[in-house]
């Protein structure tokens, strides 16, 4: 009788649910209960279809280049994808379902602000049209840029070549696999991976507080800051006058190192194949091991020190204190550096 009456109850209070929410929908925004669930904007409600793609154009506006010195996009719940194009016209596009808020654009004398409004969906099926904000740039567009999107990807489709950039994902992946040159380049995500080719910049930053960092070729006339909390950190190639190569938990993967700067891992291995040092560099795991490889003709000097685990250097003499945890040792006639290596927790392998 008990468990009857508890199941009754359930039903029950299932079938208001669904009644109040027929209501809210079918009342607030004026649309058909049947077929339709909504979500809330800045402006109110609005319905949204499943059952289909439900995908209509929102938007397109075309914006005159000339004079332009930064253009903005900000989007808070869209996905933003970039291309070029031959010509002086910015295009944005706006793809959502039916009733979707447009973007807004505000221009003054040099810059350009877009700007999608905000979206909370409400709904017990998954939507299977894809929101986003395409925008076409002029290849000769080479002025500031800065992108941002709270709950969506960042995709630069092409190559770009442009002033000071900056991208931010709060949730979501940033991805420019072509060639990015730049004069200074700013990345950040909060939850999402980066996916970068070539890049070619002044000085960059990469930040991610979840999600794995990859790069192809990365080149910096001055520093090069690469930072992931929650996630590994891949390299083709790295060249900076000086770079810093952080992990929290993730390991460290680099193709070609040049220049002089850290590198830090706390829960992760640490691995570069070919190394070139222009100063010092030091390299510290905390738990994981290291391999570290010198590039031909390399020339420095090495102090290399573990608390648990073995040290090893191919083709090098070393001389260990007492212990066998600390060894130094020089490569060539070690004019371009000293290479520190600290592993607490595992082993160190120069080769």
């Amino acid at each position: 009788m008990k468990k009857t009456v508890i199941l009754i109850g359930i039903l029950i209070w299932l079938g208001l649910a669904a009644v109040f929410t027929v209501f809210l929908v079918s009342g607030l925004s004026g649309s058909p209960a049947p077929g339709f669930l909504g979500h809330f904007t800045d402006g109110g409600w609005r319905n949204i279809q499943f059952g289909g793609t439900g995908e209509v154009l929102v938007r397109t506006e075309t914006f005159d280049s000339g004079g332009l010195e930064k253009l903005q996009l900000e989007s808070r719940s869209q996905a933003v994808i970039v291309s070029f194009t031959d010509g002086d016209l910015i295009t944005v596009t706006q793809y959502g379902h039916e009733g979707a808020p447009a973007f807004t654009d505000t221009r003054s004398d040099r810059s350009l602000h877009i700007s999608t409004p905000p979206v909370y969906s409400v709904g017990f099926f998954t939507m299977s049209f894809n929101p986003r904000l395409e925008v076409s740039l002029p290849r000769q567009y080479k002025e500031a840029v800065e992108i941002s999107a709270n709950s969506g990807t960042i995709r630069v489709n092409g190559d770009a070549e442009w002033g000071d950039v900056s991208l931010r994902a709060t949730s979501g992946s940033i991805r420019a696999e072509d060639s990015l040159r730049c004069a200074g380049l700013s990345v950040k995500t909060n939850s999402g991976s980066q996916h970068f080719g070539s890049v070619t910049a002044a000085a960059a930053e990469f930040s991610a507080i979840s999600g794995t960092i990859r790069l192809g070729d990365v080149m910096a006339e001055g520093m090069v800051s690469i930072e992931a909390n929650s996630g590994a950190v891949h390299a083709g190639r790295l060249a900076a006058s000086d770079f810093a190569v952080k992990t929290s938990s993730g390991s460290i993967r680099l193709g070609e190192l040049d220049g002089r700067g850290i590198l830090r891992s706390t829960s992760g291995s640490i691995h570069a194949e070919a190394m070139t040092l222009r100063g010092d560099v030091t390299s510290e795991s905390s738990s994981g091991s290291q391999r570290l490889g010198l590039a031909k003709n390399a020339s420095c000097r090495l102090e290399l020190g573990v608390g648990s685990g073995s040290i090893h250097a191919d083709g090098c003499r070393l001389s260990f204190d007492s212990r066998g945890k600390n060894a130094t040792g020089t490569v060539g006639a070690g004019e371009d550096g000293t290479l520190k290596v600290v592993a607490a927790s595992g082993s160190i392998r120069i080769n």
